[in-house]
């Protein structure tokens, strides 16, 4: 999203030349029908010949940091626009915004050195923003608990079972979500976070 430069997922239509690689995966065993849950009509008008890159899809944050590392007083800038596509400069820039702000380099353009902040998150090889958790708890003289956190974050899901009436019935879905409703609170500990309920499991 490039007003509020966060990554997003949203519904879109996916593209021709993804559309024709999904039908020949019906080839791939023998012979058979594809049948599309959309119309021609669709397929002609709302869907682009290709997908943007992943350049023009995401922010840039991550990698005008590690292409700094690299090239210390080069200029990402030029080798981002010299890319075959290229990203907005607009992005860049935005892109330099958020890293200064997050202490990762000292100026928000390319004469911006990277901090100590900045080279331990490269170093680390994760996820900026808990880069920057491990960075802080460093500082603050508790790198234990900020690793500890920073890996909870990180977790593809809570360790606690989903609950859905679509999926259950009546007496397991209340079972469950009482179950699941009094472990949070037993391990919460008043602190109303799930992450420092998981740190408590």
């Amino acid at each position: 999203n490039k007003s509020s430069h966060r990554q997003q997922l949203i519904p879109t239509w996916i593209s021709r030349a993804s559309a024709t690689q999904r039908a020949g995966r019906t080839g791939r065993v023998r012979c058979g029908n594809v049948y599309r849950l959309y119309s021609r009509d669709a397929y002609n008008e709302y869907f682009a010949s290709f997908e943007a890159g992943e350049i023009l899809r995401s922010p840039l944050d991550s990698v005008i940091l590690n292409l700094r590392d690299m090239l210390n007083d080069e200029p990402v800038t030029e080798i981002l626009l010299e890319c075959l596509e290229a990203p907005d400069l607009s992005t860049i820039e935005r892109s330099f915004q958020s890293l200064h702000s997050s202490h990762f380099i000292s100026r928000p353009d390319d004469e911006g050195e990277i901090t100590s902040l900045g080279k331990l998150v490269v170093a680390l090889g994760i996820d900026l923003k808990l880069g920057a958790l491990v960075g802080l708890g460093i500082q603050f003289g508790i790198p234990a608990e900020s690793i500890e956190l920073a890996g909870i974050l990180s977790f593809p899901k809570a360790p606690w079972a989903i609950s859905s009436p679509m999926y259950h019935d009546t007496a397991t879905f209340n079972d469950l979500v009482s179950t699941t409703f009094t472990s949070r609170a037993y391990f919460d500990a008043g602190l109303y976070s799930e992450p420092m309920a998981i740190s408590n499991l």
